[in-house]
């Protein structure tokens, strides 16, 4: 039986190209997901691999000039969002979908106190005094844990550290009590107990908001520590998907495999870590088959097939692989 909720989001056959002097390349190619409400989805993979502008096409923030989406369709709460105007993008992002990055520098203005800033989102979205606004700003410092918040919201960015910069992000992105929260790399930047804190509050706002979230990372033990279910990126397409718990135990992909062989943890003193041989291929130079299929061991002349290979499964498992029924993979232990 199946206990899931009904899904918050759902990213059906996203397809992103860009373009470039050789003309459009395609960067992000059927990218199929979705994700419950209160629900954790770790979208994973190896840099390039599509990652962020998948989240970006959810947010609308593609670069209108150089990127846009040529297929699939987005829909977030029941309705459509793939196409919205300007206009309507407004009354969603921020209040109802929010995003942090994993810079914040890069997106916090560092002519404005930080106190502007998330009162600046507050009164775009609701109808509220500047008092009333800084008070719930102050409200929500406190509540990421940044100690004299009224005193703090008087700050500039570069008077914040590194960890208290990405805790103001989270306020910012949280003031409106979104629905569904992107979180893009958040803590690659922090060092490890900062990244600590700030992954058991995103989990800690997470519970006390009930909001959705999507995690985007390439680090497989945050998966393991925060998340519900996976979907892991290789090339721009979705490679499989999964609970966690399945992942770990009985990875079905060859790509998934070799990610959770590549932790650190995986790695006894005798042995060398574990590398995936051979580099993603390039956007516009695709194989004609699997496209993991030039760094895949178990690889064969079918996986070189020029065939458009389907993500397919069933009960939350599903992978791109032709070989699916031969091979029995191995898990993180």
């Amino acid at each position: 039986m199946n206990d899931r909720r009904d899904p918050l989001l759902v990213v059906e056959g996203l397809t992103v190209e860009f373009a470039t002097k050789a003309g459009a390349v395609r960067v992000v190619d059927g990218v199929t997901f979705e994700v419950a409400a209160g629900e954790t989805l770790g979208l994973v993979g190896e840099s390039g691999c599509g990652k962020s502008v998948s989240s970006l096409s959810i947010m609308g923030l593609l670069p209108r000039r150089q990127a846009r989406i040529v297929d699939g369709n987005i829909f977030f709460d029941g309705q459509e969002i793939t196409n919205l105007s300007e206009a309507q993008r407004r009354t969603v992002n921020g209040s109802q979908i929010a995003m942090i990055f994993q810079e914040p520098m890069t997106s916090l203005n560092p002519s404005f106190t930080i106190g502007n800033q998330i009162i600046e989102g507050l009164r775009a979205h609701r109808d509220i005094s500047k008092r009333a606004a800084r008070d719930l700003a102050a409200e929500m410092l406190d509540l990421v844990g940044i100690p004299d918040a009224y005193k703090r919201l008087r700050s500039y960015p570069h008077e914040y550290s590194g960890g208290m910069r990405q805790r103001a992000m989270i306020a910012m992105a949280l003031v409106n009590s979104p629905k569904l929260l992107i979180a893009d790399e958040p803590t690659t930047a922090l060092d490890v107990t900062v990244q600590a804190q700030i992954l058991e509050l995103l989990r800690k706002l997470q519970a006390e908001l009930e909001m959705a979230v999507i995690f985007i990372t390439h680090d497989l033990g945050v998966v393991a520590d925060i998340c519900d279910r996976v979907a892991v990126m290789y090339a721009g397409q979705v490679v499989e998907t999964a609970r966690v718990e399945g992942l770990f135990e009985q990875p079905l992909h060859p790509y998934t495999e070799g990610l959770l062989h590549s932790m650190p943890q995986n790695a006894s003193r005798a042995k060398a870590l574990h590398v995936i041989a051979g580099s993603v291929p390039r956007p516009g130079e695709m194989p004609a088959g699997c496209r993991f299929a030039p760094r895949c061991s178990y690889a064969t002349e079918f996986c070189d097939a020029p065939v458009d290979l389907p993500l397919t499964g069933e009960a939350g498992r599903a992978t791109r692989c032709v070989r699916i029924a031969d091979l029995s993979l191995k898990g993180a232990k």
